[in-house]
């Protein structure tokens, strides 16, 4: 990928046309007010204004806050890249809507939905084998370090994604970039986490069981001694004779409860049936009227016949309704009878219940049973701790042969990785030369560690590591070692003006040497912030210096994409003061980009 252009809707914007190759973003001292500095107008800004643009998101503390404010009402930006295959993309992003867009088309980008920065992985980034599992955010951050107020991503080589020391995704995402990263490396991570979660929940076990150990051990005295009164138990003499009894009565209660409850519904279906009865008598003198309008006359003898359906009818229709009333009469008394029996023999089974719980062997029997029953479910619901104790142990065994298994390979692994690593050491090593000459002792190494979930440590050291600048020294180097290990992965790599910081002009020439070498030799783009004095020593002429290092003074100053100045709020990358607390000192915006998950 290649920067191209950068700018907005808004006309007080500072338009940026970045090189090919090197592209400087200056910010100039003119004001004559010793108090004033280069810092703040907004050259630190241009770096994490492209992070926005490309997926990052504001951090949630006050000046995040602002100058996510100060964004939504500026307007739209426009970043145009050159992809992977060569074709200028168009990034818009407007801060006040959630949408970012790529050549017009709306993309979404949220917590549950990485749309958008897969998108730019698949267009940026050239992963041709899928080596690399890791998002569009974490390899940018390798490859574009930001600058905060704690400087975090500036602490150490390995500090890209502003994690700590001991981060296991941004150890991960070093150690796939020096190309030792196994599948291993993420179980192995999911082995620590399973034992660290299964240790403290067994700690937690440990101390239910402690405090359940000795009320088990009351409930099984409690228990024996239940269950050997229960075995000794006298029942009365007459209990078994009663008991039988009661139970008869029981189920003849239950037999006369159905029958009761059957003629019940026959009443009631009975007395349904009589209210719908009604009598179907037929007029036949009506029905004569009606045929002689139609012109149609009957003949004497089927008067007759229909003259003696008719009582036939009126005869049928009383008998039925007789019948219904006899079959009321009969089933009320039956249900009478029965209900009166029920009561009795419900009467009758009551007194025997109380016999037998005067004979001392019902109620008292009953709640012995029902003792020893209530403090077995209890031992039971308090060893389940110890149950579940005794297999989180046997699930953290197996863990740990598998971790111990896991760290066997992966140290023969490291074995075979040595040749890889010397080479890695030895292209870091050319890199240092550089600045301090051979006589300088420095080492890139891959250390197995076996405490930590991620296995693998990488190790950059640089001998006297007290001299000024000398973690500046590193950190560049590594940025370059890693690109030219990975050159046809993204061909670009940015830094903030801290880079350059407690360098001496030497050093700080040599870095330029070097990345102009890396931006004429390979299709390789690098962008650069330099505050007001380094950028006044890095192209001032002397009469000492030779011809290439005075070319390489020109090519620094020719590559000049932005001079910003202090002089006026207008020169300023937004063009404007926009908050006082944001801009105040290198920090301010920096501090407004989230650091976490990007």
């Amino acid at each position: 990928m290649k920067l191209i252009k950068l700018y907005s809707d808004n006309p007080k914007f500072r338009s940026i046309h970045f090189n090919e190759g090197l592209s400087v973003i200056v910010g100039l001292k003119k004001s004559t007010d010793k108090n004033k500095s280069s810092n703040g107008i907004g050259k630190s800004m241009s770096l994490s204004l492209i992070h926005l643009i490309l997926g990052a998101s504001f951090s949630s503390n006050t000046s995040g806050k602002k100058l996510k404010k100060f964004l939504a009402n500026y307007g739209t930006f426009f970043l145009h890249i050159q992809d992977k295959d060569g074709i200028e993309r168009i990034f818009k992003k407007n801060f006040s809507q959630k949408e970012y867009y790529i050549d017009g088309v709306k993309y979404v980008e949220s917590s549950a939905s990485k749309d958008y920065t897969n998108q730019l992985k698949s267009l940026l980034v050239s992963d041709h084998n899928n080596r690399f599992n890791m998002s569009f955010r974490q390899l940018f951050n390798c490859f574009a370090r930001r600058y905060i107020d704690s400087n975090i991503y500036y602490k150490s080589a390995t500090f890209q994604q502003a994690q700590g020391e001991y981060d296991h995704s941004q150890m991960i995402t070093n150690l796939s970039l020096l190309d030792v990263l196994f599948d291993e490396h993420y179980v192995y991570k999911s082995l620590k986490d399973s034992h660290a979660v299964l240790t403290n929940t067994k700690k937690q076990l440990i101390n239910y069981i402690d405090d359940n150990e000795e009320q088990i051990n009351q409930y099984h005295v409690e228990i024996a001694r239940l269950k050997d009164a229960k075995q000794s138990f006298k029942i009365s003499p007459i209990y078994s004779e009663l008991q039988e009894q009661a139970d008869e009565l029981t189920y003849e209660i239950n037999d006369l409860r159905n029958a009761v409850s059957s003629n019940e519904r026959t009443l009631r279906k009975n007395k349904t049936a009589l209210k719908h009865l009604k009598s179907e008598n037929v007029d036949f003198s009506t029905v004569n009227q009606l045929y002689q309008e139609a012109q149609i006359f009957f003949p004497e003898c089927v008067k007759e016949r229909v003259e003696s359906a008719q009582k036939f009818h009126v005869k049928l229709y009383n008998f039925r309704k007789e019948r219904i009333h006899k079959s009321i009469e009969q089933g009320s008394e039956q249900l009478k009878r029965d209900k009166d029996h029920l009561k009795k023999l419900a009467v009758e089974r009551d007194h025997l219940l109380e016999s037998l719980s005067r004979s001392g062997a019902l109620d008292e029997y009953s709640r012995l049973i029902e003792r020893i029953s209530l403090l077995e479910k209890e031992v039971v619901s308090l060893s389940s701790n110890k149950v579940a104790h005794d297999k989180i142990e046997q699930d953290i065994l197996h863990i740990e042969q598998d971790i111990s298994t896991r760290k066997v390979s992966a140290r023969d692994s490291l074995d075979d990785l040595k040749e890889h690593i010397q080479f890695s050491n030895l292209e870091f090593n050319k890199l240092v030369s550089q600045f301090y000459g051979d006589r300088w002792d420095c080492k890139l190494d891959i250390t197995f560690r076996e405490k930590t979930k991620f296995l693998y440590y990488v190790d950059t050291y640089i001998k006297k590591q007290e001299s000024p600048g000398y973690n500046q020294v590193k950190i560049f180097c590594y940025d370059m070692l890693l690109y030219t290990l990975n050159k046809d992965l993204l061909g670009f790599l940015a830094h903030d003006s801290c880079i350059l910081t407690g360098m001496d002009e030497r050093q700080q020439n040599t870095l330029f040497h070097i990345a102009l070498n890396m931006t004429q030799e390979n299709n390789f783009q690098y962008l650069i912030n330099i505050n007001h004095q380094d950028y006044q020593n890095l192209i001032s002429i002397k009469p000492e210096m030779t011809d290439e290092q005075k070319q390489q003074a020109q090519l620094i100053q020719d590559s000049v994409v932005l001079h910003l100045e202090d002089t006026d709020p207008s020169q300023y990358l937004f063009g404007c003061v926009f908050d006082d607390e944001i801009k105040a000192g290198n920090a301010g915006s920096q501090m407004s980009l989230n650091v976490d998950g990007d």
